[in-house]
């Protein structure tokens, strides 16, 4: 077994901040009040990890960007052994998601715009600004929506080998901050882990070990808004060395006391019997749940030239009102994507239903286009009667049930002409999305 080089921080100038926004003042959902538990436990469970001093963790609850980036300073330009920064709170990616926004109390999203967001930091920013830092190691634990998208920053940053970086969900992912009662449920694991160690048996924590325990745990146990597995990401340093941060824990007990019912073999018999019947009522009682239900996924195809405008039209409907429900849960997501229109018209009108269940033959729209979509945005409307008018039908039946009807230049599946995803506020015109006057 190869052992992997340790660095240990104790003795050093250790510096942990952590940063927080449990409420917001125009971003919905706007209580986060998970988030106050998670700065409240997770600080006092690094106090008894035996690597951070009381008066080396810092706590930030910033309303702004400028109160933010003055504990971020203070934290980089004093710490000289281990840098431990952590953020929990709304994370916002732009159309490409190509950035991760940290998005501080009053942060909005400016209208119409695909990348735009006041109050907020871009990932790549604190991640230059950590990385100034004198300190040997620096460890990023990021528990947002999106906090995946991270991983591109980490990636394309030129000098990352002592840069450590866990993410809560895979990149393009909302998740739920859970009852309100108790911390995220990130974070809940986090704090179990460093309290009692990887698997409860106390000892310590390294960056790696509690990185693969939260990813084996989640995906297990959760899921996101989108049902998808829940899978905390991680991106250890280049440098191959691993990080202490938390040692000497003592194991959790695991002592499971005798239900009293137990010790009567006939309520014991009874309870044998009622266990079936109880089996699912229990579980629905006990069971955590995210605090909304996955939007409806919208795939829109458009023409080259047009997917600037269209993901920018989109990007603005999914941050508007419109898109979300009175409980601040979005109702659709929209993934644009682009292909030519000679290549689009062919698969609409001769291989329809080899784009919905693609063969082994060298026909394949669904490789060569990508998947088949519910709104289709051509450049012209000439488009829709070459795919249309050629077959002698007004309309493009696919398999499993789809029938696409030319509607001015926008097509859209029967799913979006039924009305179940009122993407309400804007309209069709002769080439892209305009908003509604």
């Amino acid at each position: 077994m190869i052992r992997v080089p340790r660095f240990d921080p104790r003795g050093r100038v250790n510096r942990a901040l952590l940063v927080g926004v449990p409420k917001y003042d125009h971003i919905r959902p706007r209580d986060l009040a998970a988030v106050d538990h998670n700065l409240t436990q997770l600080s006092d469970v690094l106090r008894t990890g035996k690597i951070f001093g009381s008066d080396e963790i810092t706590v930030c609850r910033p309303e702004g960007v400028d109160k933010f980036t003055k504990a971020l300073n203070d934290a980089v330009e004093s710490a000289e052994g281990l840098l431990l920064f952590y953020f929990a709170g709304h994370g916002a990616i732009p159309a490409a998601g190509d950035e991760l926004w940290l998005q501080m109390r009053n942060a909005r999203v400016v209208a119409g715009s695909a990348g735009v967001f006041q109050g907020s930091q871009p990932w790549s920013q604190v991640l230059g600004t950590l990385a100034s830092s004198r300190a040997k190691q620096i460890v990023v634990i990021l528990d947002c929506c999106h906090a995946g998208n991270a991983a591109r920053v980490w990636e394309a940053f030129p000098d990352k080998r002592n840069i450590s970086q866990l993410m809560s969900v895979q990149a393009n992912n909302l998740i739920g901050s859970g009852s309100g009662q108790k911390p995220t449920p990130f974070t809940e694991q986090l704090v179990r882990i460093l309290r009692g160690g990887v698997g409860g048996n106390g000892g310590d924590v390294c960056f790696r070990g509690l990185s693969e325990e939260l990813r084996a745990y989640m995906t297990r146990h959760w899921r996101t808004q989108r049902s998808e597995e829940w899978e905390p990401q991680s991106r250890p340093g280049t440098s191959g060395t691993d990080v202490l941060l938390a040692t000497d824990l003592p194991p959790v007990v695991r002592e499971t006391p005798t239900p009293w019912w137990r010790r009567n073999p006939v309520l014991t018999a009874v309870a044998a019997g009622l266990v079936p019947l109880l089996g699912w009522g229990t579980y629905v009682l006990t069971n955590d749940t995210v605090n909304c239900a996955p939007p409806l996924e919208l795939r829109l195809l458009t023409d080259p030239d047009l997917e600037p405008t269209v993901r920018e039209a989109a990007a603005s409907y999914l941050t508007s009102d419109a898109n979300h429900k009175d409980d601040g849960c979005r109702r659709s997501g929209i993934t644009t994507y682009s292909a030519g229109a000679t290549d689009v018209v062919a698969a609409f009108r001769d291989n329809s239903e080899a784009w919905q269940e693609p063969g082994n033959g060298a026909i394949n729209p669904q490789r060569d286009i990508g998947a088949q979509p519910d709104i289709w945005i051509p450049a012209v409307s000439a488009d829709v009667a070459r795919a249309s008018s050629e077959t002698g039908r007004s309309s493009v039946t696919l398999a499993k049930g789809y029938r696409w009807r030319p509607r001015r230049s926008c097509w859209q599946s029967r799913r979006m002409s039924q009305g179940r995803v009122p993407i309400s506020g804007w309209r069709a015109s002769s080439t892209t999305w305009s908003r509604r006057s």
